[in-house]
């Protein structure tokens, strides 16, 4: 418990500095009524998951009860909350149950087993969640008269703030360490106790409002992140720690606006909100008890701003359109300031700055192409937003808007060079402005030439050069209508402009070996130019001189399938000559020779091999010679057919027994030798 006390400390004061630091951007998105009709109908499609299981009954019953007001199907789920009650000893099977019987009208005085079990649990329970469900279930059915008890609650107060340190609580005596969700329980029971409590217990209670802050500090805060983690789920447990710290202010008409900011407010409420559309009916069930417990008044609300006009076009001169609302999609009526509008690919450089936008019918909206004449691109909008109502405060959101435009090719040049990279000359430059086509005779391009294309795209309206993420060059024959595409690379520098030259020798496959007349397009398409442009630039024509004759009597594609194909014919290479019979022979006899030599050598010395025969030494003795002869056999394979990995694996399998035969049966030949010399 020291460490986690510690710990927090250490986090409170980080956490301190970072918000001093942050700006609140408020929550990125709300839960509206449609989110709503959405979610209730997603739980309801997935009835059969959870209508006949007491734990996800209770959960989807929360979610539909909290936004429709009714259920689906009462009858079976009242039967299912009575059944539960009728057997079920556990005290968090217990609470659900009643919380659906007396949810929807179908309670009754429960039996004495279940008055039992709950009396029993808040008497001598020291576990706080079970704690928690018996108190909460004893209170449900008081309220309904469902139940006899006469406890005023003041031992299970003493109980539960005896499991707190330094404001952390643990879920039982002896724990190691608290948690947050059982501190989220803990403060959420205490709450609903208070009331209820005699003045000096409440002074206890009241306490642990200067231990807010060590919890709050205790959340896992990010750059878009605050959240609360336990073992039992970040969801469930940032949902039940807030739940549990609002009803604690609200208990105490506390106000902890200086603890839980209002950047953690809006970090936390966008957390929540990434489970708006959930199937799942407990993930439902903790998003809404999140939600709702943000609209505590001793806690800052958050403002969510939308811009409803993501993408603009400077052709139609649209306005830039935003909304200001609370997480529930209601309007909250605000001053609204565009403090700084940057490109987000030029750098910081504001093209406008601290312009109010007009409020009309909720809207705030700005001639942004009016006053700021932007390029295509896109923009960071930097805001402010002042909400003038209470309980909300200042916002300084940035939002990223795309602005779309016309786009038309400038500087177009065409050219033929003998070289890729050589200089042309002013007089080879053929120049055309768009929408015009390149008139006079279609210009010539050999085969061992460059047809070099250079141009720029600009903008219609500023007429500044931009890069567009697709530019090609398409080449159409006229006659055969084959097409070839070669895409243009665009300098990255400030001239913006796009070089390609193509080599008609190397890209002849490309062409089909086809000389003509070829029509010279431009293609630009971008995500940000509306609409795309295809401008047909020029006429050229292409001379394939000196073809292949296979490439030449390659059918048109559109005959290829039935056209018949040029004859194929084979040339053999010629058998190389053999050398004569007597070369071969003296060859043979050449590698033969060493083998002829041992042979003769044998013979010279004498080689004796009569005594590895003998009675004493015949098994090592034939053993060995065995051995030396499939060395000999092996070496003779491997000159045949055999490489020289594989034999080798088969020598190393062999040297083991010829070594071990050698061995012994020279050994044997040398002990016999010694003794006969004894003996004379």
């Amino acid at each position: 418990m020291k460490g986690f006390k510690f710990v927090s400390v250490l986090v409170f004061v980080t956490l301190f500095v970072v918000a001093l630091s942050k700006k609140n951007a408020g929550a990125s998105t709300s839960y509206t009524e449609d989110d709503a009709k959405n979610l209730a109908s997603s739980i309801k499609a997935h009835q059969k998951e959870w209508e006949n299981s007491i734990s996800p009954a209770y959960h989807a019953f929360s979610v539909l009860q909290s936004i429709e007001g009714k259920v689906p199907n009462k009858d079976a789920l009242c039967k299912l909350a009575k059944d539960t009650l009728g057997k079920s000893g556990r005290v968090e099977e217990i609470y659900q149950a009643v919380s659906i019987a007396e949810g929807l009208g179908c309670g009754e005085s429960v039996s004495a087993d279940v008055t039992s079990t709950l009396t029993k649990t808040i008497a001598n329970g020291e576990d706080l969640e079970e704690l928690y469900y018996a108190v909460n279930s004893v209170l449900l059915l008081q309220d309904k008269k469902h139940i006899t008890f006469n406890d005023d609650f003041t031992s299970v107060v003493s109980k539960v703030l005896a499991l707190e340190d330094e404001g952390i609580f643990s879920n039982a005596e002896g724990d190691d360490e608290g948690n947050i969700y059982a501190t989220g329980l803990a403060l959420q029971l205490l709450a609903k106790l208070r009331p209820k409590l005699p003045a000096t217990d409440k002074g206890k209670v009241d306490e642990l409002k200067s231990h807010l802050g060590d919890i709050i500090s205790a959340a896992e805060d990010g750059e878009s992140t605050f959240v609360f983690q336990s073992a039992y789920g970040a969801l469930k447990t940032t949902s039940t720690a807030i739940k549990g710290i609002t009803d604690f202010a609200d208990a105490l008409g506390k106000d902890i606006s200086a603890d839980l900011t209002a950047e953690y407010v809006s970090l936390v409420a966008d957390y929540f909100l990434h489970f708006k559309q959930s199937s799942s009916a407990e993930a439902a069930h903790y998003f809404l008890q999140g939600i709702n417990a943000l609209n505590s008044k001793n806690i800052p609300h958050t403002v969510v701003v939308t811009l409803e006009t993501p993408t603009i076009d400077v052709q139609d001169k649209t306005h830039v359109s935003i909304r200001v609302t609370d997480i529930s999609g209601k309007a909250v009526p605000s001053k609204v300031t565009l403090t700084k509008a940057t490109n987000t690919a030029a750098g910081s450089q504001a093209i406008l700055s601290n312009t109010d936008l007009s409020e009309t019918s909720g809207q705030y909206r700005i001639d942004f192409v009016g006053l700021a004449k932007p390029d295509v691109g896109f923009y960071t909008l930097n805001l402010k937003v002042v909400p003038k109502g209470t309980g909300f405060s200042t916002i300084e959101p940035s939002k990223v808007l795309k602005v779309l435009g016309a786009a038309v090719p400038s500087d177009f040049e065409l050219a033929v060079t003998d070289a890729k990279d050589s200089r042309i000359l002013e007089q080879a430059r053929n120049k055309v402005k768009y929408p015009e086509t390149l008139k006079g005779t279609p210009v010539r391009v050999d085969k061992l030439q460059y047809l070099r294309v250079s141009f720029r795209v600009r903008s219609k309206e500023s007429n500044k050069a931009i890069i567009a993420d697709q530019a090609f060059v398409r080449l159409t024959n006229l006659k055969t209508k084959n097409e070839a595409v070669f895409a243009a690379v665009p300098n990255v520098n400030e001239d913006r402009l796009y070089n390609l030259a193509i080599g008609m020798d190397e890209n002849a496959p490309t062409f089909k070996y086809e000389s003509g007349d070829y029509k010279l397009e431009l293609i630009v398409g971008d995500a940000l130019i509306n609409p795309p442009f295809t401008w047909e630039a020029a006429t050229v024509s292409l001379n394939f001189k000196n073809t292949p004759s296979s490439a030449k009597t390659t059918p048109k594609p559109e005959s290829r399938r039935t056209a018949s194909l040029p004859e194929i014919t084979h040339v053999f290479a010629s058998p190389q000559p053999l050398p004569t019979k007597s070369i071969s022979s003296a060859f043979t006899l050449a590698v033969l020779s060493p083998f002829l030599v041992f042979l003769l050598g044998l013979l010279i010395v004498g080689a004796n091999f009569k005594r590895l025969f003998s009675t004493s030494h015949f098994f090592y003795g034939v053993g060995f010679l065995t051995c030396i002869a499939a060395n000999a056999a092996l070496i003779i394979i491997y000159w045949l057919r055999l490489t020289m990995i594989t034999t080798l694996g088969y020598l190393g399998v062999l040297s083991l027994p010829t070594i071990f035969f050698g061995n012994r049966a020279l050994a044997n030949l040398a002990w016999e030798r010694k003794e006969k010399q004894k003996s004379h």
